[in-house]
């Protein structure tokens, strides 16, 4: 075991209001802590922004308590388990979460640190605070601050004081900005590197690399290479499956999303997949540059073919490298990953009208609690619509286009399946034009801003919108028009839907209470493929 000890470098900013709210309840949590007996201390990504210069509202603690120990400290109003040796706990308003190390009572706490710092993902992730406070007086469990004792935070210009426990080099490795994973040793009790035990941190490995400008040693790599050939999506809950959860992959990608977003002050990244330098894309460059970044290295390793094995990987590359890098960068990430289902006709990059092709990425997102499905649904049928899957003015055309704009995937409540919660009924009124009279839905609109990358030159996102804003129209003055057909069967939608969901419960209880039968919702409106 070997252990450097460091201070924190000086800020280089004050910090702001969150900040410094976000460290004075950390601390007060640690404090608390101490006082019934356990050790406790910041870990992971504070700790690291702080030698980057970055500035972070978000700390996470470990401690030698184990999960029920923190549950009946704060008890269960402010302490909930999340699984594992993790538990969220709510100090001064602000919510943490408060980890068991790996091992190792108080007594033996530089084995458990060491140990539990060897387990995590990256050595520039395994560095721990520990912050130097008064000495703890012992509170009941059931007690809370009460808001008048002094504060423990120093000032905003000023770091906490105490001392950074790195048993990893990874101040070093932050210092030489590299990316490098611990090598498991038979005294920490882990035989194989963290990202071939743990392969979602492929995802996470392409994501620091981008956001904090990163190269990765050549053990690193072939690690994580090896690991991202693991990147299937686990078909069953059971111990013995194999392979990723579709939730976890969601948030790992979804945090690549939002690098655009954040507008992270660096360069994208300093060396590619296999430890050459890089291209650094410009801080000021417009679209999706970091998403497309991640990605590509995701692409590179081998992750995306595991993860989305029925997408042709040729032109998913290309995708990558035009029009999914001019994205805007707030777009839902759902509609990213749908802009990767494209397909070459005669020289030019176009989204797939078939429904079926986006098969491989509705698995991950309809399996992935916080995901919305609906969005690649709709995505799909509007390139449909757009690239002429119907006859012009038909009126299956009319009545896809009103379901388009009936169907608002940000209105509807995530959550896995396809007749989940994020469904909506067939019964959702239309929604009416703006202020200005114009008629074009925010969720169209939004998916109009994703189809407009794909458009020739010479023709502007404005004249696409009013495209589509002119067929919809027309959709609207036909069921005006057909009232004994459109609009009296789009008023009874609704009821015809319960019925029928009637019918097939009758059904199934007629053939027998033990089947385990499942019924399944009617999908709304015409199919449109």
């Amino acid at each position: 075991m070997r252990l450097s000890l460091y201070h924190l470098p000086p800020l280089h900013r004050p910090r702001d209001a969150d900040e410094q709210a976000c460290l004075e309840a950390a601390l007060r949590l640690v404090s608390r802590l101490r006082a019934h007996g356990h050790s406790a201390l910041f870990a992971g990504g504070w700790v690291r922004d702080q030698f980057l210069g970055r500035p972070s509202a978000d700390i996470d603690i470990v401690t030698s308590a184990t999960p029920q120990q923190v549950v009946d400290m704060f008890g269960p109003q402010l302490a909930r388990l999340l699984g594992g040796v993790t538990c969220a706990v709510t100090s001064s308003g602000l919510s943490f979460e408060v980890s068991s190390l790996r091992g190792g009572s108080l007594e033996a706490a530089d084995w458990a640190e060491w140990r539990d710092s060897a387990a995590r993902d990256f050595t520039l992730n395994s560095l721990f605070f520990h912050p130097e406070l008064p000495e703890p007086t012992p509170t009941p469990a059931s007690s809370a601050s009460d808001g008048t004792s002094p504060p423990l935070a120093p000032a905003p210009s000023e770091q906490p004081r105490g001392m950074v426990h790195d048993y990893v080099d990874g101040v070093a490795d932050l210092s030489a900005r590299l990316l490098r994973l611990e090598p498991p040793t038979l005294l920490t009790g882990y035989l194989t590197f963290s990202v071939v035990a743990d392969p979602v941190r492929v995802f996470r490995a392409a994501r620091l690399c981008v956001e904090l400008g990163l190269g990765i040693d050549e053990v690193t790599r072939v690690n994580v290479e090896a690991a991202a050939g693991m990147c299937k999506l686990q078909q069953g809950a059971g111990p013995g499956d194999k392979g990723v959860t579709a939730g976890r992959v969601f948030r790992e990608l979804d945090k690549m999303a939002e690098l655009d977003a954040k507008h992270a002050p660096r360069a994208l990244f300093r060396q590619g997949a296999g430890g050459g330098k890089g291209r650094a894309a410009e801080e000021s460059e417009p679209g999706s540059p970091r998403f497309v970044a991640a990605m590509e290295l995701c692409r590179k390793w081998g992750a995306l073919e595991a993860l989305f094995p029925g997408l042709d990987q040729t032109c998913l590359e290309l995708a990558l490298r035009g029009p999914v890098r001019r994205l805007p960068p707030d777009l839902p990430l759902e509609l990213k990953l749908a802009c990767l289902v494209v397909a070459d006709v005669e020289g030019s990059l176009l989204p797939c009208k078939q429904a079926r092709k986006y098969d491989p990425v509705l698995n991950l997102l309809r399996n992935a609690r916080e995901a919305q499905p609906m969005w690649v649904e709709q995505w799909a049928e509007l390139c449909g619509l757009l690239m002429g899957v119907h006859a012009s003015g038909s009126t299956q055309e009319h009545q896809a286009w009103l379901q388009l704009a009936r169907r608002d995937p940000s209105a509807s409540a995530p959550g896995p399946g396809p007749n989940g919660p994020n469904a909506t009924g067939p019964g959702q009124a239309l929604p009416g034009p703006d202020a200005t009279g114009r008629y074009l839905p925010t969720h169209m609109a939004t998916m109009v801003d994703a189809f407009a990358v794909f458009v020739p030159k010479g023709y502007s996102r404005g004249e696409l919108s009013h495209t589509v804003e002119m067929r919809l129209r027309a959709a609207l003055r036909w069921l005006q028009q057909q009232p004994p057909a459109a609009a009296a069967a789009d008023g009874q939608a609704k009821k015809q839907s319960k019925r029928k969901k009637g019918q097939a419960r009758g059904q199934a209880q007629a053939q027998g209470q033990g089947q385990g039968s499942q019924v399944v919702e009617p999908q709304p409106g015409p199919a449109v493929a």
